[in-house]
């Protein structure tokens, strides 16, 4: 018995060891990463223009130049002057030190999410403990989210991508461990990073209000329904019996109190927006809200693209849904085969700016061939088929509340950029982790491996030059 329980323990540790040196070798290379790119771009990088040279006011103390140009709230500007203009530090290596930083943020946050979601929905924390196995798949898995190719490619950049993904996953983790005023001061910064992501902090909002119903009677909310519309019948019962039980003041008291800080951030981003007379800062002509529902084909496709393995697992099944209820389907591709013809917006920066992949996907498929648009009706299809699939395990309102969430994000924007992809796909990732194979994660790592490889490549070697621009011009996200 002593000698099984000693090898073990040196299994264990042997384990332990090895995952180690994978987080090590992963920040080593990150930092070698981030100096040799500062060494082949160290002039300014398409937005970093405008988010620098701003910075760099506000450690002159000049709080009240702002450049028209940034359309965003000035969270990273006034990080970077707490952080770095003490110590006079603001120039603009430092300044991308500070996604170096979140690249690493982003790994752990992700990281404790995984293990805290995983520990709640399936196993006791002791018994999780000792599972080898799982605890290789969170570190794979967090491995694989913080090294999302076009996430990761920020690494080196002073971009606000990065910092407002991580707030917001903080927030999420925060929300998980139940330190809700926490969780609300994240979703505070997050904002201040980037207005969009006040849409996160209502779907946490969501998340809340559904737990503290589900509590106030967790017998009538059997599992089997959890994933169901019955759910939403089940939470309204329990609402009904507080209501008619003569406690419906206790249990607005409850909810308002719990809820109280993600609302104060709620009314103070409608003051906002009434201040501002709109969402934008700065330049508003080349963020104009919108109605652009392909966003979410495109979302959908960039899920597949660095999810493939997950994705493919869904074929079968969308095949026999497909000829299970081949009217329904029929009128959904029809559905969309008509968002795609009379919805597909093009911004002028897509059509115009040659630095991003996305102008040369465009221009060599949809926008070449008329046609090519709809043959990519069926795998949006697919696509958004198998996205539903792997989050149909999750609350019935969740699910709902993720989709309205992104389609909020995703529908007004007109330009098509990967970073507004970010955060819905962390969190389909996220949450669709319970019953995923070491094949499946193999394959996403060796995949998001060598994209990120060929992303550096090109951009390290491949150069041309604008008439109106005396430094070299790369190819990013």
């Amino acid at each position: 018995m002593m000698n099984f329980n000693k090898s073990i323990t040196i299994s264990t540790s042997s384990h332990t060891m090895l995952r180690q040196l994978v987080v090590l070798i992963f920040v080593v290379a990150s930092i070698g990463l981030f100096f040799y790119l500062n060494k082949v771009q160290p002039h300014y990088y398409i937005d970093e223009i405008f988010h620098v040279p701003q910075t760099l006011r506000f450690c002159n103390r000049n709080f009240f130049e702002w450049d028209q140009k940034i359309t965003t709230l000035p969270g990273l500007y006034l990080m970077a002057v707490v952080l770095f203009a003490p110590l006079k530090l603001c120039n603009t290596i430092v300044l991308r030190g500070i996604n170096l930083i979140g690249t690493f943020a982003n790994f752990f946050v992700v990281y404790q999410i995984l293990k805290s979601s995983i520990e709640r929905r399936q196993y006791g924390a002791k018994q999780k403990s000792h599972d080898q196995r799982q605890q290789w798949t969170i570190l794979i898995a967090s491995l694989n989210i913080a090294i999302l190719p076009p996430l990761y490619f920020l690494l080196f950049l002073y971009y606000t991508d990065v910092i407002s993904t991580n707030l917001v996953l903080l927030m999420y983790l925060f929300y998980i461990k139940r330190r809700f005023k926490t969780s609300a001061f994240a979703g505070v910064l997050a904002v201040l990073f980037r207005q969009t992501n006040i849409v996160w902090v209502a779907w946490i909002c969501l998340e809340l209000g559904m737990d503290i119903l589900e509590k106030k009677n967790p017998n009538r909310i059997h599992k089997s329904f959890k994933n169901t519309p019955a759910y939403v019948k089940l939470l309204w019962d329990n609402a009904k019996e507080e209501i008619l039980g003569g406690r419906f003041t206790n249990l607005a008291a409850e909810i308002f109190g719990v809820l109280l800080p993600y609302l104060l951030i709620g009314l103070s981003f409608a003051i906002f927006i009434l201040w501002n007379k709109g969402i934008v800062l700065g330049d508003r002509s080349a963020h104009v809200a919108t109605f652009h529902v392909p966003q979410i084909f495109y979302c959908s496709v960039f899920f597949a693209f660095f999810a493939w393995p997950y994705f493919i697992s869904h074929v079968i099944d969308f095949l026999r849904f497909a000829k299970a209820r081949w009217g329904f389907t029929t009128l959904a591709l029809l559905l969309v085969g008509i968002i795609v013809r009379y919805n597909t917006l093009v911004h002028p920066y897509l059509l115009a700016d040659n630095r991003h992949y996305t102008f040369y996907v465009w221009n060599k498929t949809i926008g070449r061939y008329y046609l090519a648009r709809y043959l990519f009706v069926p795998i949006y299809g697919f696509c958004l088929f198998a996205t539903w699939r792997a989050l149909r395990h999750l609350r019935f309102l969740s699910q709902i509340g993720y989709f309205i969430a992104t389609f909020i994000v995703l529908v007004p924007q007109l330009l098509l950029e990967p970073r507004y992809f970010f955060i819905p796909y962390i969190i389909y990732r996220i949450n669709s982790i319970d019953s995923v194979k070491p094949w499946q994660l193999f394959a996403e790592s060796l995949t998001t491996l060598l994209v990120n490889a060929f992303q550096f490549y090109v951009f390290s070697t491949k150069v041309f030059y604008w008439d109106d621009d005396e430094y070299p011009q790369r190819i990013s996200w």
